[in-house]
């Protein structure tokens, strides 16, 4: 699993990048208490594996490569790629990879990404070469270790507290500066061993309103606009001096029932009657949001959390748009004019998720529900649903979800995640099983769990948006790695001329 050779450049010019969001401005990876801060953290850091260039594939970074020696899928071995350098020169070493991975399951640094780590990890082995890890249970393990960018030892150590105000890493890009709530700056590293950008200077600024960030790209102000949405993705498209890039999504909107993710919660809950779930698949017209909020830039789903054209997934359906369906099947469960939110973040993974849980509410009002589309700042979001705080109230959210299958699958079902929605024993076994399965029996397995996963009505998925960007007259391209939704590999942008 080699990673890229680098490219021999001398970097020039400057890139700015106008974004919804940065997160809290903490950039120590063993910190990061949300998501938001990939965005700058997988650029100036690199973890032990990377997102490729190709859809729901992972690569080499800090480990030139890895296997699973054991047929039950608890060992996984890792090895140390030589040469690999930080940006105050000194060379990344199997004692920083074991330094990080104690620093992200530490509970007194709160990482959100540590926290899924700490929740498979059995205890790792550390020779000069190696790293060893041991699982507790098969589990979606890859994409946790995409999020644990490497941090040298030394530097965090001499940093103390303030490390995550200028991080030092081994990725494509060296931290410079940061100016709270309006944008970082950062600085090609000419000694990167995958790819050195083509550019000197990035800066990504906070623009969180959509029209906003628009008026910056059409004025030369962004050279990049992350998220275009709503009538953005026209104006963009109508611009002669502009360009709309678009690659195919690994995620997904969905409708959660937040009753479902305990079973405390979702004893006597309205939406532990399969009819209700039915219900609310019949009320919504997917076709009409994709018109009205995606402008024809996204698909519909079928299936909780597996995107179409991943291996194994069965080629199945939404439930259609029918009102008088879905009103006859609430009639049946006895439960009409029943009244409940219906949550959604401002910002964050994916465009459009307000706007969207905005038309499901309307939506599902028609039916003779009574609900209220509340948005939400984005990590207060997460802190709810991950505490429960609205499960047991009949709510439900609106949020993006990962829709690679069998990585995915086990978030949805598992007891132990941070955060179930729709807490399932039997199934969960059934998505473990997974990770220790290989071709036509992982494919088979993959289309089974999804049947069920679609015949349970788990939760409700909507459309798979295709991630957007729109480009200045300065940008020839750019294919983003996309990971959680977030634009990442900024050091493959290119420039005209």
């Amino acid at each position: 699993m080699p990673a890229e050779s680098p490219t021999a450049v001398t970097p020039e010019g400057k890139v700015t990048i106008a974004v919804s969001g940065l997160g809290n401005q903490n950039y120590d990876p063993g910190a990061a208490s949300g998501l938001a801060e990939e965005l700058v953290n997988a650029e100036v850091g690199e973890a032990l594996v990377i997102m490729g260039p190709e859809k729901n594939a992972y690569i080499g970074g800090v480990a030139s490569e890895w296997e699973v020696p054991s047929t039950d899928g608890l060992t996984w071995v890792f090895t140390l790629r030589d040469g690999v350098q930080y940006h105050d020169d000194t060379t990344a070493t199997t004692e920083d990879i074991g330094y990080t991975i104690e620093r992200f399951i530490d509970p007194e640094n709160k990482s959100v990404s540590g926290a899924n780590l700490t929740r498979v990890l059995d205890r790792f082995d550390i020779t000069e070469k190696q790293v060893t890890l041991h699982l507790k249970e098969p589990a979606s393990f890859i994409p946790m270790l995409a999020y644990m960018q490497i941090t040298p030892k030394a530097a965090v150590e001499a940093a103390g507290g303030s490390f995550g105000d200028h991080p030092i890493g081994a990725g494509p890009f060296k931290f410079v500066s940061a100016r709270v709530d309006d944008r970082v700056a950062l600085e090609a590293f000419t000694n990167h061993y995958r790819k050195v950008p083509g550019f000197k200077e990035l800066e990504l600024r906070l623009i969180p309103e959509v029209t906003t960030r628009l008026a910056s790209l059409q004025a030369g102000e962004s050279d990049i606009m992350l998220k275009p949405s709503g009538p953005a993705i026209p104006a963009i498209e109508g611009d002669s001096n502009l360009k709309l890039n678009q690659i195919e999504s690994t995620s997904l909107n969905g409708i959660i029932f937040l009753d479902l993710g305990t079973p405390e919660t979702a004893a006597g809950s309205p939406w532990s009657d399969p009819r209700m779930r039915e219900a609310v698949a019949h009320a919504i017209d997917i076709d009409t949001i994709i018109e009205k909020i995606y402008f024809e830039h996204a698909v519909p789903v079928a299936v909780p959390s597996a995107v179409a054209g991943l291996p194994g997934v069965p080629d199945l359906l939404p439930r259609v748009y029918d009102p008088a369906k879905a009103k006859a099947l609430i009639d049946q469960a006895g439960h009409a004019d029943l009244e409940f939110s219906i949550y959604s973040y401002t910002s964050g993974a994916q465009a459009g998720n307000t706007e969207t849980a905005d038309a499901v509410s309307t939506y599902l009002n028609a039916v003779g529900f009574k609900t209220q589309s509340r948005p939400v700042e984005y990590a207060a979001f997460f802190d709810s649903v991950r505490g429960n705080a609205w499960s047991g109230t009949g709510a439900l959210s609106v949020q993006v979800l990962g829709g690679r299958a069998q990585e995915s699958f086990l978030g949805v079902v598992d007891p132990g995640a941070s955060q179930t929605y729709y807490y399932s024993e039997e199934l969960a076994i059934e998505a473990k099983t997974l990770f220790t399965l290989a071709g036509e029996a992982l494919e088979e397995a993959v289309g089974e769990l999804s049947q069920k996963l679609y015949d349970q009505i788990a939760y409700v998925p909507l459309v798979s948006q295709n991630y957007v960007q729109g480009y200045g007259k300065r940008i020839r391209g750019w294919a983003p790695r996309m990971r959680a939704g977030y634009e990442l590999g900024m050091e493959y942008i290119e420039l005209e001329g």
